[in-house]
């Protein structure tokens, strides 16, 4: 089994590594102001390809805005997002806003490292850890679909001035640095 205690599926009674081990993919430091594009499928209705799993940091207490357009070919219909703190404990489900979306999800969070899980269709779990999620996405069926994924992180470090960008709109806003 998978012996490396990092791993999302890491097996404590292993006792021969068998190279199976899954990781989430590190997105880093979200940095103010900077705008984060992941594009990611769910490639398999059961098993670890059914879910897209991220972790990133933030040096500050900052607002996290979130989209996730999964409106691209395949179509992720009803996309989910799971969210998990630094101990990888379940904090919340984002849900979809409109079929293939989830649009301007705005969430405040305290500096440290947190653990994201993108996925299609209700996973229907609201408490555990992420290994716990991980075990019970062995055998849950959900539906594939391709996405991009935006994340924006703002605190006191940067400025942040959303509003209309488009210098031929009536409602243009030459303060706005984030269009909105």
């Amino acid at each position: 089994g998978c012996m490396d205690s990092t791993a999302l599926n890491f097996n404590p009674s292993a006792n021969v590594e068998d190279s199976s081990c899954d990781y989430h993919t590190d997105l880093g430091t979200l940095e103010c102001g900077v705008d984060t594009i992941i594009s990611g499928a769910t490639t398999s209705n059961i098993g670890f390809e059914n879910s897209v799993y991220y972790s990133f940091d933030l040096d500050n207490d900052s607002e996290i805005i979130i989209n996730l357009d999964g409106s691209s070919s395949p179509r992720m219909n009803d996309p989910y997002i799971l969210l998990f703190d630094s101990t990888q404990t379940y904090i919340q489900t984002i849900l979809y806003t409109s079929d293939y979306f989830i649009s301007n999800y705005s969430i405040d969070l305290s500096a440290g490292e947190y653990y994201m899980v993108v996925t299609e269709d209700n996973p229907y779990f609201t408490q555990g850890t992420l290994q716990d999620y991980y075990n019970v996405m062995l055998v849950n069926s959900q539906s594939t679909g391709s996405f991009t994924l935006n994340l924006f992180a703002y605190d006191s470090t940067c400025d942040y001035y959303p509003g209309c960008m488009d210098s031929t709109a009536l409602n243009f806003n030459p303060s706005a640095n984030i269009e909105d």
